[in-house]
């Protein structure tokens, strides 16, 4: 038997990441990328009974924000926002808390001001998560993700992103 659970739901977090810069007219740098952002979320899960009682396996869409911003190679980089989409194994504890963790895709739009570009990227999400609630529908979560980001050129300069997050969320 399973439980089916569909819900929506809204973040803010922080992203702590940081960018490989590699500027053919100056010296190899990195970037801190960091900055506050916000977004959105809906998703579907199963809490499963039975033989496989408290396992649980949800997926999730979502889209933040993002107010991330550092600065190397002479220019200013930006993280504009981000697209994710999960999967979320994990396992029920008690009646009211679900621990999991994140595996996923990410796409972000980065833009760099000093040359006026902007670059799109794909990237992989691995991080952990916990949800619990006060036996209400209303439930709290706390996670942290890090995404790792293929390599592109903004204007003449190679850029390749990381993200460290930690989000709070209901």
């Amino acid at each position: 038997d399973a439980l089916p659970i569909s819900y929506v739901g809204a973040d803010v977090g922080y992203n702590f990441g940081h960018a490989s810069v590699n500027d053919p007219s100056a010296p190899d740098d990195s970037a801190p990328i960091r900055g506050w952002d916000g977004g959105g979320f809906v998703g579907y899960g199963h809490a499963f009974s039975g033989g496989m009682q408290g396992a649980y396996l949800g997926g999730e869409l979502g889209y933040d924000w993002s107010g991330a911003k550092g600065d190397a190679g002479g220019a200013s980089y930006h993280e504009r926002g981000n697209f994710e989409a999960t999967i979320r194994p994990g396992a029920v504890i008690g009646d009211n808390v679900l621990g999991y963790g994140i595996v996923g895709y990410s796409h972000a739009d980065f833009k760099a001001y000093g040359n006026g570009e902007s670059q799109e990227f794909n990237g992989y999400v691995l991080g952990l998560g916990m949800e619990a609630s006060a036996h209400s529908p209303v439930k709290a979560r706390l996670e942290y993700a890090y995404t790792g980001f293929n390599s592109g050129d903004i204007g003449n300069v190679r850029f390749k992103p990381r993200s460290n997050e930690i989000k709070l969320g209901i």
